[in-house]
Formats: structure tokens, C-alpha cells, sequence
């Protein structure tokens, strides 16, 4: 049954690009424990906390009086691509509309821990990305005197070497121990700075995760994501199997405003209010949070986990869902409306962008089945995004605004600038499926595909992989990279090349890369 179950979604997932491209032709669980809250509070970083015993309920006692430990997480890639660019393969002329190109990623996060006492901690993350420096121009003024007239000032600028080193995170925690009356059993967690504060359970989409300052990559959804300024308050009830948290949240648009925007002095009215409650129920996971802040959405997210094992069928135990609904009030990115060309560059775009005082509903919902047998594992998720636009030229419009940006020439104001989570997932219908296989036959190669689409406007795009892995820490992969849609839809644009200096979709790419080292160490 298991073999079966296995074949059948393996061939939906394989057949999948397929269907797609004709659509678009014609028109990315365990029971709550009592040291859970403190784990995800705390942080999991194994050389300063230690595994709670299980026979206890007092959270304090996985916690010890420490030195001072470091540790950091490296990711690295060297990629090759090459690829037939806003056209399939001429098998009769391969190097026509040929481009490739070569990329590099080098990023790091290096983090000190100190625990002196089993009730207080800090922690000191640095992130550094290649190529570790980048230059900008600041200004400065020269006076002077003309005869015969007034003084006068001559503004220049110079360039400005700076590294890109920054803090990644910097928190304290702090323990009240018994904070309640002893018969509750439980204690306060504490914690100010800035710190990592991912919510959500999707695994591609970030929509219910109304904390981190970024989205997550699907090609790299485990990664790190940076979080804020902000003051975290955690109360466990280990008995009960619920946890409380809140957030008092220093938003950075406030502290640190644009260029060009004047400077405000902040007022608790200014700041992001958050809370949110779990518990562990009829062996699901059940989360309720909410967000509020001033001139910005707020939104009310609901999330429910759990398996399958109580159909008691062969493969049913090896199945988790998840589903997460939000709700909003007030639009979280920009949205554009009208039309108009541009007479000097001749790109189209919006008239104006706004952000309604609406609701919207969202919707992430999953699915991943995991055989240990074959060590085959398949995860697909869809993402109902209330704010997205069901047109299709929605999404170059959107493109050309950001690219006009870029450029230097915002058309919105400096009020109104696009950021990168205003761009991604323009659509409402969005699908990510991945389907991995590792150890084929006890053997060191892995294989796994990746597929994103865009019902919405018919895009998409799908990357089967095969990697050789020479061992834990070194390992090459090759592929091949298939993109569909319409011209001016999402991935088309999303997976446009520069390389003939002309942006164009490379529709078929080759791929061969290599990753050393990239790991927590």
C-alpha cells in the first residue's frame, strides 16, 4: 500500500508542469511537551540548553548556570546556469537565445551565548553576507565665494566603502521562578531585543507569521529569518498544556525612518502589539494570535496541526496536515490600481498604490507524508492570498513600479515604496510542492523536485535535482529548470536574465552547483 500511495504521488507531482502548461497555453506532529514554550523561547541551541528531564514539570531545571559558548550557521553555493533565454530550445541552432551565468552565495550568522545564571541569558548574533562591503555616495558641501555675488554652497559626493556586518540578534531573557501561586506551576520568561520571532506553521508561506521582517525563500524555507526590537513575555502552564505569549513590538519604520522622512519622537501608541496562545488538544496543536498596530493592518490568525493516525490505515500515521486561516483588517502590502504608459520609457504601471481599510481573508493550507521505507518524503501546500489580484497583466505592472524604483525614480513618493514582500505572490491561487528522495538505493545520491504555481495567471515553475553527496559536508548537485506563463506573468519575471543586457525569461536552464560547508557548526 505504502509502495502504491508512493508511485501515485510521484507521478502527480512529476505530471504536474505538464498540466500546468497547457492551462497556461490557453489563456514551498508531536504533542505540546512541557519544556516547549521555554525551547522556543529560550532558543534550541544545543551548547546552552540542556534537554529538559522528562520526569519533571518545572521548565527552570533545563536550564544551568553556563559559560560562555558560540556557535553560527553557514550558508554557502557556487551555482552555473545556463539557459535559453524568452524561447525553448532551436535543436537545430542550440546557441541561439543562449545566456548563462554564474552565482555565488556566502552568508553567516555567528552568535556568543552566555548563561551565568540558570535564570538569565544573553545572546549576540552578527549576520555577514558576501561580498561583505557595499559602497554608497555620501554627500558633502564645499562653500565658496563668487565676486559680485552672494555666498553660495557647491554639494558633491563621495564614495563610501562600509561593511555589511550587522546584528543579526541581541536579547536578554530573564526567569521568574514561581511566578504564580504554587499550585499552577509555572514560571515567567522574559526576554527585550532584538531576536528572531517567527510565527506561523506553513512551511513555504509566511502568511500567518506576522513577526519576522522577511518572507521565506522557497528554495531555502529553513533558513534564519531576521525578527525585531521587541519585548517578549512567555507563560507556560505545563499541566494545562497551553502556553501565553506577548509581544510589545519597535517597528523599524518608526525608529528608523526613510530618507527623507522626517523623524518622530515614538510613543507606546506607536509600537506593535501581539499575543498569542497555544495548546495541545485531542493530539492537535492549536494556535490563536493576533496583531495590532497603528496605520498598519491588524489581523487575527488561527492555526490547527496534527496527523492522520487515528484512521488507523497503513500509510495514514506517516501523513501531518495543517491548515491557517487569517484574517485582516487593512491591507499588509501595497496594492495598485489604474493604469498608465509611461511616455519616456514606454513601461506600463499603476496610476497609484494604496493600501484599502478593508477585510481580507487568507487561507495556508498543507500536507507532508514522509516513508521512512524509501525514504521518501512529499510536502504540498496552498496559499489563498486575499490580497492578490486575479488579472494578468497585474503582475508586470507591480514589476515595472519596483523597476522604475530601482532606478531611482520612485512614482509613488518616498511614502509609498515597494519592498520585496510587496512584489512576491501577486496572485490569489498559489501551490508549492516538493518531493525529495534520499539514500536512493542506500546509495549517496538525493533527489528532489521543486514546483511553484500561479493559478491566477496560468505561471509556474518546476526544478528536479539530483545531488551526490560525498558526505555531511560537501556535495554537488545538477538539473534542469523549466518555467511557463504567459510573457509579463509572475516567474517569467521572476526568473528573467540580464545576461544580453535586455531582461528576458530563461524558459529551460541548465543548473550545476555545489554547496561546502553549509551547516550550523
Amino acid at each position: 500500500m505504502k509502495r502504491t500511495l508512493l508511485v501515485l504521488v510521484a507521478g502527480a507531482v512529476t505530471l504536474f508542469p505538464a498540466l500546468a502548461q497547457s492551462t497556461s497555453d490557453s489563456a514551498p506532529s508531536a504533542d505540546m511537551n512541557t519544556s516547549q514554550a521555554e525551547a522556543d523561547f529560550f532558543g534550541s541551541d544545543k551548547p546552552t540548553v540542556e534537554k529538559a528531564k522528562p520526569t519533571t514539570t518545572d521548565p527552570t531545571l533545563a536550564f544551568t548556570a553556563q559559560g560562555t559558548s558560540w556557535g553560527g550557521t553557514l550558508y554557502d553555493k557556487i551555482e552555473w546556469n545556463g539557459g535559453w533565454l524568452d524561447a525553448n530550445p532551436n535543436f537545430s541552432s542550440l546557441a541561439d537565445n543562449w545566456g548563462d551565468s554564474v552565482n555565488y552565495t556566502l552568508n553567516n550568522i555567528f552568535y556568543m551565548n552566555s548563561r551565568p545564571d540558570k535564570n538569565f541569558r544573553v545572546k549576540v548574533a552578527l549576520v555577514s553576507n558576501w561580498p561583505f562591503t557595499q559602497t554608497v555616495y555620501q554627500p558633502y558641501y564645499t562653500p565658496y565665494q563668487v565676486i559680485s555675488s552672494s555666498p553660495t554652497t557647491t554639494t558633491t559626493t563621495y564614495p563610501l566603502t562600509i561593511p555589511t556586518v550587522r546584528i543579526w540578534e541581541l536579547f536578554a531573557d530573564v526567569t521568574v521562578d514561581h511566578f504564580l501561586p504554587a499550585s499552577w506551576d509555572t514560571n515567567l520568561y522574559i526576554r527585550f531585543g532584538k531576536q528572531e520571532a517567527s510565527w506561523g506553521v506553513a512551511y513555504f508561506y509566511s502568511a500567518g507569521d506576522v513577526l519576522s521582517l522577511t518572507g521565506i525563500d522557497p528554495n531555502n524555507p529553513t533558513a534564519e529569518r531576521e525578527g525585531p526590537v521587541a519585548l517578549k513575555v512567555a507563560l507556560p502552564f505545563p499541566d494545562q498544556r497551553v502556553d501565553l505569549s506577548g509581544f510589545m513590538v519597535a517597528p523599524d519604520s518608526v525608529f528608523t525612518p526613510s530618507p527623507g522622512v522626517p523623524a518622530t519622537t515614538p510613543t507606546f501608541r506607536d509600537l506593535g502589539y501581539a499575543l498569542r496562545a497555544d495548546a495541545s488538544l485531542a493530539n492537535m496543536q492549536w494556535a490563536l494570535s493576533g496583531y495590532y498596530q497603528r496605520d498598519q493592518a491588524k489581523k487575527l490568525v488561527g492555526a490547527v496541526s496534527g496527523g492522520l493516525g487515528w484512521l488507523n490505515l497503513p500509510f495514514s500515521k506517516d501523513i501531518n496536515w495543517f491548515t491557517e486561516e487569517i484574517y485582516a483588517y487593512g491591507a499588509d502590502r501595497w496594492l495598485g490600481n489604474g493604469s498608465q504608459t509611461l511616455g519616456s520609457s514606454g513601461l506600463t504601471t499603476f496610476t497609484g498604490l494604496s493600501k484599502p481599510w478593508q477585510p481580507y481573508f487568507s487561507n495556508v493550507s498543507g500536507f507532508s507524508y514522509t516513508n521512512s521505507e524509501y525514504n521518501a518524503s512529499i510536502r504540498v501546500e496552498y496559499y489563498y492570498n486575499g490580497e492578490g489580484s486575479a488579472n494578468q497583466d497585474y503582475p508586470q505592472k507591480l514589476y515595472n513600479a519596483y523597476l522604475l524604483q530601482l532606478s531611482g525614480t520612485p512614482l509613488f513618493g518616498t511614502n509609498n515604496l515597494l519592498t520585496t514582500n510587496d512584489i512576491v505572490y501577486p496572485g490569489i491561487h498559489n501551490l508549492t510542492a516538493l518531493f525529495s528522495l534520499t539514500t536512493l538505493d542506500n546509495s549517496k545520491f538525493d533527489a528532489s523536485a521543486l514546483l511553484q504555481q500561479n493559478f491566477s495567471d496560468g505561471s509556474g515553475w518546476v526544478k528536479p535535482l539530483l545531488t551526490y553527496n560525498f558526505n555531511n559536508f560537501f556535495s554537488l548537485y545538477t538539473g534542469l529548470q523549466f518555467v511557463w506563463g504567459a510573457k509579463g506573468t509572475q516567474f517569467p519575471l521572476q526568473f528573467q536574465s540580464y545576461t544580453n543586457g535586455n531582461p528576458q525569461t530563461q524558459r529551460v536552464t541548465l543548473v550545476l552547483g555545489g554547496q561546502i560547508g553549509s551547516q550550523r557548526y
